[in-house]
């Protein structure tokens, strides 16, 4: 399947989503990873996460464009390209994988709209952004989303969702939300766009230049 969305920022950044109809033995001949790569992959035992782990890793390889691509983790978890200073950032779920790169810190998340996010709205969500957003099963999963890709693009595990993480406007017709990172380092205001594609909602997000 072909790219179902793509778009490129400055600075020079890029972004794919891809539709994942392939089998794993079609990713596996598609992509060129270093060693420390295909172990991890092989550590894998559910089919399901495997086939996901090799779409978000051909994403991510469509941005990289390195002939062989190496990626490292951090100590807080966040994956990083080796030999190359842009920021990266990928997600996937079921039937899709998302990959960003960028000159400067970016996350991406992508989210099948469910109804399970109703479950815990109230954990990540304050009062005054369920009533911005609406209740909807989606505007929740976009919350979710936006909150995730900028828990990503922070890079530590110091954030609370409902209290570090907050929506404070949604623009529909830019399709757009306005975030404020209130962590307890820095203080941003975000700009991340979003999008409904089918059943699936994507969301990035990149630090302020």
């Amino acid at each position: 399947m072909p790219f179902v969305h793509t778009s490129a920022f400055e600075p020079q950044g890029e972004l794919v989503l891809w539709r994942v109809d392939e089998t794993a033995h079609w990713f596996i001949d598609q992509l060129s990873l270093a060693s420390n790569l295909w172990r991890e992959y092989h550590q894998i035992a559910v089919p399901a996460i495997r086939l996901q782990w090799l779409a978000s890793r051909f994403a991510l390889q469509q941005v990289a464009k390195s002939r062989e691509m190496d990626v490292h983790k951090d100590i807080y978890g966040k994956p990083h390209l080796l030999n190359d200073s842009r920021f990266i950032s990928i997600s996937h779920c079921q039937g899709y994988a998302a990959a960003i790169a960028a000159d400067v810190a970016v996350g991406v998340d992508v989210e099948r709209v469910s109804s399970r996010v109703q479950r815990i709205k109230d954990r990540f969500l304050s009062p005054q952004e369920q009533a911005l957003l609406g209740l909807e099963d989606a505007d929740l999963m976009l919350a979710w989303s936006a909150k995730e890709a900028v828990y990503k693009m922070y890079g530590s595990k110091q954030l609370i969702f409902k209290e570090h993480i907050r929506i404070v406007e949604r623009d529909h017709a830019a399709q757009l939300l306005r975030v404020l990172l209130a962590s307890p380092e820095q203080e941003l205001q975000l700009q991340l766009p979003y999008c409904f594609l089918d059943e699936v909602v994507l969301s990035w997000v990149q630090q302020p230049v």
